[in-house]
């Protein structure tokens, strides 16, 4: 990536700046034909300004439009319809919120008492005070006839730049917390699934005790399709039990940059998220580490299964060993029988031969031989054992 992006991601999403009251429009789409980022300004909406601005983020993108208000209004006030419906082909929406901003100028009280909550739509309603005193907050966490929930901001001292960050982590905790809450429905569906599979397993480590008469092998079979649906379902709800993570650890940081403190007679707004968001992320969590759980029972029976084929081929190839090696000495032993034969019979063969051929001299009566036969029969023995010696050794 250049130098040049890397400066340029700082400054990839503004805040957007305004002092004075405002309704803030804020939803996240996923999809969508015209995902590209945009802002533009343009007047009208309640006699004032309304500016609209794309984010892209890795998996989703939002819209949010801000209208300047004239003054601050007594009840919830309708957004004009070019504020977000006005962009086309935005994608599937997966959360929206309105904040409403109003302002307590010095000297004049905001009058937000219970009737005036009940004016603005807001049902037991949760507060803080944010920004070091200079704000307090108020949401419900209900979700209005039009799909937006809503948000009531009363500003006391914060300028334009700060009100606009506020604003900002205000509706980037509720895109954040509905993006990390999409795991939810993954880590039901998967903890529904995991009893089926502690009982396959535990079926399946029963049998593979050694006192088990079921074929290793045919064991080993089925745990493998076993480890393959593990592996298929933690493969489809890692990635959305990651984002959960992440997606929770933005919540959690910009709920501590409100800097929020208790509004008398209101429980904290973000002790409610908190109460009612953490267990959702604890669910996937918990999920996700039992499904890793199993999968690590899985492969240890895996590996004690493939330990135990192992060993009981080891144990065939050691009998085959054996056999051939009895083998092996019973062919030595014939052999050995064979060699000694085989000098007896070349011996007696030679020895013939010698006695022939002393007989043929004794009768020509050129040469005695009576005595020759005594000295012969030895000393062909003795050749017949050398010439066997001498055979076997060049063998080896």
């Amino acid at each position: 990536m250049d130098p040049i992006d890397f400066n340029r991601e700082l400054h990839a999403r503004p805040s957007i700046y305004f002092d004075g009251p405002a309704l803030v429009c804020h939803a996240a789409y996923m999809g969508g034909s015209d995902a590209h980022p945009l802002y533009h300004e343009q007047s009208g909406g309640m006699n004032g300004r309304l500016r609209l601005a794309r984010e892209m983020h890795a998996e989703f993108h939002t819209l949010t439009s801000v209208v300047e208000l004239t003054h601050n209004p007594s009840s919830w006030p309708v957004a004009p319809r070019e504020s977000l419906e006005g962009v086309t082909n935005a994608g599937t929406v997966m959360m929206r919120v309105q904040i409403l901003v109003l302002s307590e100028t010095e000297g004049e009280e905001a009058g937000i008492d219970a009737a005036a909550l009940e004016r603005f739509g807001m049902i037991q309603p949760v507060a803080s005070t944010v920004g070091g005193g200079d704000a307090t907050i108020y949401s419900d966490f209900r979700v209005d006839t039009t799909g937006f929930g809503r948000i009531l901001l009363v500003n006391r001292s914060l300028n334009a730049y700060r009100l606009g960050r506020m604003v900002r982590r205000l509706y980037e905790i509720e895109t954040y917390r509905a993006m990390a809450l999409l795991g939810l429905p993954l880590a039901r569906e998967a903890s529904a699934a995991l009893p089926r599979f502690d009982e396959r397993l535990v079926a399946l480590s029963e049998q593979s005790v050694g006192s088990s008469k079921t074929d290793p092998r045919e064991l080993l079979d089925r745990l493998s399709e076993l480890s393959s649906e593990l592996s298929r379902t933690i493969a489809r709800v890692s990635h959305r039990f990651g984002a959960t993570r992440a997606y929770a650890e933005i919540v959690e940081e910009r709920i501590r940059e409100l800097r929020e403190t208790r509004a008398t007679g209101f429980q904290r707004f973000g002790t409610f998220i908190d109460r009612r968001f953490r267990p959702a992320v604890r669910t996937c969590g918990a999920t996700e580490r039992r499904l890793d759980k199993l999968a690590a029972n899985v492969a240890q029976l895996v590996s004690l299964l493939q330990t135990r084929v192992q060993v009981g081929l080891q144990e065939q190839n050691v009998q085959r060993l054996q056999g051939m090696e009895a083998r092996t000495a019973t062919q030595i032993k014939i052999q050995k029988a064979v060699e000694g034969l085989s000098v007896i019979a070349i011996t007696y063969y030679a020895a013939s031969l010698v006695k022939l051929s002393l007989e043929a001299l004794d009768h020509s009566e050129l040469v005695s031989t009576g005595s020759w036969m005594l000295v012969a029969l030895p000393m062909t023995l003795f050749a017949v054992i050398a010439a066997v010696l001498m055979v076997r050794r060049a063998l080896k």
